[in-house]
């Protein structure tokens, strides 16, 4: 079988994007049916990926087991019968299991920082935008005191140091919050 970008979840289910594609013995163990009436689905139209696999939701939905829609408050989820329940959330069960190994694959890929790298990177940055601001602050305060005069350059020099360690406080309050939601 030839699938773009194509996850391995187990030995019969494969996940490719938002598709969950699964092997005929897969679609007759979820379903309790034998290989020959999946055949005779097949032949009255049931949508098939390929010879011997299966579009989990697509097989659902020709099925009438579950619908385009989701399941979005308790009416919706008492509409459906016990079986249909069942079968929908195996099917979103089988979802997460295919993100979870996505996200195992992209982490193995070097797709993702450490919490510590993204701490190390955030006060990284942090000093070095600090002591930038600072020598800036410097920089205009000194041209200044040639136009102004000295004295109101120090006012000058008080502002803006003021702003900046508001500034600052506000960035270093968010990056402790940041790195708090990445635990």
């Amino acid at each position: 079988m030839r699938l773009k970008n194509k996850i391995k979840v187990g030995n019969n289910e494969i996940m490719e994007s938002d598709r969950i594609i699964v092997s005929t013995g897969t679609i007759c163990e979820l379903l309790g049916v034998s290989r020959t009436t999946v055949k005779n689905w097949a032949d009255e139209g049931c949508p098939r990926y390929e010879k011997g696999w299966w579009d989990l939701k697509e097989v659902f939905k020709w099925r009438g087991l579950t619908s385009a829609k989701e399941i979005k408050n308790k009416k919706d989820e008492e509409d459906l019968t016990l079986k249909e329940r069942k079968l929908y959330y195996e099917m979103k069960y089988k979802e997460k299991q295919a993100e979870n190994i996505q996200i195992k694959n992209e982490i193995e890929k070097g797709e993702y920082l450490s919490r510590n790298e993204v701490k190390e990177e955030t006060e990284l940055l942090y000093d070095v935008l600090k002591n930038s601001l600072y020598k800036l602050k410097d920089k205009i305060t000194d041209d200044l005191s040639d136009v102004i005069g000295k004295d109101k350059s120090k006012n000058v020099d008080k502002l803006i140091e003021i702003e900046i360690m508001d500034n600052l406080s506000q960035m270093k309050t968010t990056q402790k919050k940041m790195l708090k939601e990445i635990k």
